[in-house]
């Protein structure tokens, strides 16, 4: 099923109608373009980073290689944040030792 003919006598609810549509396919065409660069930038920085041998492994992509990688680097870098105890299991923070009910 496509669009009716178009003509002078077509309803202006057509017109409009039509119009958005192609408004709305030109913006996806676009958007999806913008994906296509955005994938391979990711690709080209993960190749680049400590996290590439992770792109060897079935089922990792450049975006769960992203955000591992990220989560990783966080969590070392809360590691070594002053005011952290780090046990075998878990990371506690240090409480203040006064104002806790005194």
């Amino acid at each position: 099923m496509g669009w009716p003919a178009l003509t002078r006598a077509a309803p202006r609810g057509v017109a409009t109608a039509r119009a958005e549509a192609v408004r709305l396919a030109k913006r996806v065409r676009a958007l999806n373009d913008n994906l296509v660069a955005n994938q391979a930038q990711l690709q080209s920085l993960i190749e680049e980073s400590k996290a590439a041998p992770l792109l060897e492994k079935i089922g990792i992509g450049p975006l769960v290689a992203a955000v591992v990688y990220a989560a990783w680097t966080t969590a070392a870098a809360v590691h070594r944040r002053p005011g952290t105890v780090t046990t075998r299991r878990r990371r506690v923070h240090a409480l203040p030792s006064r104002g806790l009910g005194r």
